[in-house]
């Protein structure tokens, strides 16, 4: 049987504080965390839960919206792999080993933050 993985990469994109707050949440690391227990069935302790990476990149323009600057603020917390379960917002989930998401084609704000997080659980 694998070696379980203890990580768990979470990304809160733009906060939106009418939603937060109608959850009680004000800050981004408790909607993170409330985001992936909806999305992933995980049992997450946010004691084990860091911000540890912000990725600043522009959108481009669209017909209805000028050309901006979009902030993610990334979030680790480690946990011992857990069973996933897809919630609404996500169409399938599933476990990853480094040498898989290694051979992904990611860009290079995710190469940033999984270097990061390697540094992070050694």
């Amino acid at each position: 049987m694998a070696q379980p993985l203890i990580s768990l990469l979470l990304e809160q994109y733009q906060p939106d504080d009418s939603t937060e707050a109608a959850h009680g949440e004000y800050d981004g690391i408790s909607t993170a965390l409330r985001e992936a227990t909806e999305e992933l069935g995980l049992a997450l302790d946010p004691m084990r839960a860091r911000l540890f990476d912000l990725d600043v990149h522009r959108i481009p323009a669209t017909a209805s919206q000028p050309s901006h600057f979009h902030y993610d603020l990334r979030y680790l917390c480690l946990i011992e792999q857990q069973p996933l379960v897809s919630g609404s917002d996500a169409a399938e989930a599933e476990w990853f080993t480094i040498a898989e998401i290694k051979a992904m084609n990611l860009d290079d704000g995710m190469q940033r933050m999984l270097a990061k997080a390697m540094q992070r659980i050694g």
